[in-house]
């Protein structure tokens, strides 16, 4: 999918109790208009992949754990603690999309990244996967904040009628 990055949020250095780092990215996801184009088919198909239903600023939203395609619970590579993904609609708009991406890398791997002679990285601790746990409870609750505002900064409660 192709979007306008509309944020970008990295930690600042080491998460305390965390051997690592952690970002979220916010981007616009724009869709083709038409007949064919029913978002909300869009998030269900999500949902019979695995994602959880859920809503964000009101509208409809689905997250998921793990990769792209939502069919794995958790990350598989060792240097990716845990990575969340939320798609939700965009109130006021029925050809936008919003993703939300919350990434929490292992420190012990970032420093060998994209070097080949440095040996695969450690498992991570027990702490590290607890404060990785509670990052992905964070941004869930974070989701619970977002509010759609139109240019003007009012709130937008409904979508377009036709």
């Amino acid at each position: 999918m192709d979007g306008l990055v509309l944020d970008a949020f990295v930690t600042a250095g080491r998460i305390p109790g965390l051997d690592g780092t952690a970002s979220v990215l916010v981007t616009l996801v724009p869709t083709a208009p038409g007949a064919g184009a029913d978002l909300d088919r869009l998030l269900l198909a999500r949902v019979a992949r695995g994602a959880e239903a859920m809503s964000v600023g009101r509208e409809a939203a689905v997250a998921w754990n793990g990769d792209r395609d939502g069919t794995r619970a958790e990350v598989a590579d060792d240097r990716v603690l845990r990575r969340r993904t939320v798609l939700a609609r965009v109130a006021g708009s029925d050809c936008l999309m919003a993703s939300f991406t919350l990434t929490v890398i292992s420190g012990r791997a970032v420093a060998g990244l994209g070097l080949a002679s440095q040996p695969r990285p450690r498992r991570p601790d027990e702490e590290s996967i607890e404060v990785a746990d509670a990052l992905v409870e964070l941004f869930d609750a974070m989701m619970t904040t977002v509010r759609w505002l139109d240019d003007q900064g009012r709130v937008i409660t409904d979508r377009p009628t036709t």
